[in-house]
Parts: C-alpha cells; sequence; structure tokens
C-alpha cells in the first residue's frame, strides 16, 4: 500500500478505533486533527468495537460508497450461555441457559453459516422502521419487528476458547452483515443462547491494520512541531481496490472533468458498472463505458 507524498486535502486515514467512542466522533477528531474540509466513514463500528475505520478526507467522501461495499473481516469473541438485548456485551440479560456447545458441535455448525444467508439484524441498529431508527424505538419500549435480509459469509472459523464459555472466530463477510446478529444465531443453532463479547475489525477491502494508526498517533503526528505529516495519509486511489482502470490524455481529462461523454472510446475491452479514469500522472474520476461512450460520474477535481 503505497504512503504519500499526497495532498493533505484529499486521501484516506485509516483509524485503529478504540472502544468506547462512536464512528461519528472518531471521524469528527481525524477531520479537525488534518484540518481537512470534508470527512466521512466507510462503514461504522459500534462504539464498544475496536479497529480498522477507514476515513475519507477532501475528494475520497466522493468514493466512499465504493470502499463500503467492500468484503470485511472481523475478530469476535462469542460468550455462551446468556443473550442480550443489544446482542453485546452493553445490553441486559433478557435469556440464559446452561447448554453450552463443545468445540466439535462449533465446527459442525459453522459450514452452515457460509455462503448467502438470511440474517435479522438487531433491533438495537441504526435500520430505519417507518422512518424511524430501530434503536430510538427500542429506546423507548416500542415493538421493533425487522424483516430479515440477505448477507454474505465468505468464511467464518473458530479460533478456540478466549476463556470458559466464551468462544473465539474470525468471519469474512459482505456488507450490511451484523456480527452480533451472527453471533445470537450461531448460538441459537447450536441450542444454546449467546452474545457477542468483543469484536474487532481487522480489515475493510484493502485497508488493513498494517496501515491503521491509533487516535493518539494521528494526533502526534498531524501537530509535532506544529506541522502536518504527509505520512499519515493514503492516497485517494487506495480507496478504489478492485476497480478496472482506463487511461485518457489530458485534454480528455478537461472535458470528462466539465461533464462532456468521451466518443469512440476503444482503449478498453469489456463492460464494467465502474471505471477508473486516470492520466499518466492524476486520477480523474469514475465513469461507466456503454458502446464506446464514457461518461463521467464522479469527478476529482
Amino acid at each position: 500500500m503505497k504512503k504519500g507524498p499526497c495532498s493533505h486535502k484529499s486521501g484516506w486515514v485509516v483509524l485503529d478505533k478504540a472502544a468506547d467512542m462512536s464512528s461519528a466522533a472518531a471521524v469528527s477528531k481525524v477531520r479537525r486533527f488534518m484540518t481537512a474540509s470534508k470527512a466521512g466513514h466507510a462503514g461504522t463500528l459500534d462504539p464498544f468495537a475496536t479497529g480498522i475505520l477507514p476515513i475519507a478526507l477532501g475528494n475520497a467522501t466522493k468514493i466512499i460508497f465504493h470502499v463500503q461495499n467492500s468484503i470485511k473481516e472481523y475478530h469476535f469473541t462469542l460468550a455462551f450461555g446468556i443473550l442480550t438485548d443489544t446482542l453485546d456485551s452493553c445490553g441486559q440479560c433478557i435469556e440464559s441457559t446452561n447448554i453450552i456447545p463443545n468445540e466439535d458441535q462449533i465446527s459442525r455448525v459453522l459450514p452452515k453459516f457460509i455462503g448467502t444467508i438470511s440474517q435479522v439484524p438487531p433491533i438495537y441498529s441504526a435500520i430505519k422502521v417507518n422512518g424511524k431508527r430501530a434503536y430510538a424505538l427500542a429506546r423507548r419500549g416500542c415493538s421493533v419487528q425487522i424483516p430479515p435480509r440477505f448477507v454474505n459469509i465468505e468464511d467464518i472459523r473458530f479460533l478456540g476458547w478466549e476463556k470458559e464459555k466464551c468462544a473465539k472466530f474470525t468471519v469474512r463477510c459482505s456488507k450490511g452483515t451484523y456480527v452480533r446478529a451472527l453471533a445470537r444465531d450461531i448460538a441459537e443453532k447450536l441450542g444454546s443462547k449467546g452474545h457477542l463479547m468483543t469484536l474487532r475489525r481487522i480489515r475493510v477491502g484493502n485497508f488493513t491494520l498494517k496501515c491503521a494508526f491509533s487516535l493518539e498517533k494521528i494526533e502526534k503526528m498531524t501537530h509535532k512541531d506544529g506541522a502536518f505529516r504527509d505520512n499519515v495519509m493514503l492516497p485517494l486511489g487506495e480507496g478504489l481496490e478492485g476497480l478496472p482502470t482506463l487511461s485518457v490524455q489530458e485534454a480528455e481529462a478537461e472535458k470528462l472533468s466539465k461533464g462532456m461523454f468521451l466518443d469512440k472510446v476503444e482503449s478498453f475491452c469489456g463492460k464494467s458498472e465502474c471505471l477508473v479514469i486516470k492520466t499518466r500522472d492524476r486520477i480523474v474520476g469514475l465513469g461507466k463505458l456503454r458502446q464506446g461512450v464514457l461518461r463521467p460520474f464522479r469527478i476529482f477535481i
């Protein structure tokens, strides 16, 4: 993964988020440290969770949608025996059982969760129900019914026991997967009850813990001696993992930047919903190519 040099106005800061901090609060702090005009994150982490939170600054906010759609990877601990209302350790116990599965039983049930599965999200989530956030309704004591949705689990593995009744797992999954709900469902499939004890996100698309900084480290690196440090930020293009690229000339880039189409584009073979348009020196934006016509829909000026 490339590091600098890059403009402090556009790019990615990968935060290793600590517990007890909301994703919105983390973005606000990083934005202030980096003196960025625009900022946003590519995928919410619950306050109690830790790990990768990609934060887009400047023009990188225009490609948040792509990073949000990337595969994510987590380490989590499932505490058997107790189901909480929030499905994690922050909630209140609503059901309990003495049934605790063994390693053999866990290993046999996990393949049932690989592939496209139906999942009912937690009632304590940001999903909207009749125009209201589910968590807001749940906190008021309202009955909340969230319809199931399909998510994709690429892989899930049992890693061993953290301590008595607490099992460690790793999972690689699609956007929209609630690991809290996954923990609940695994426990139920095993005839038990369970909730998420810990959650750590270790990958979002192209971003891993290797390129992540703690909030304290970011603050030090951006304010030491009053100088901005380029090596905190990754280039905008690091958020475009997996997309095909199409090279254009500077004159063509100028037309595209004004919203004009390019006809008779023959240097790209194939069809894609999204192309990265670039010149020799810079990324121009994103576009769609249909029947030889290139149509820009995101431009990085």
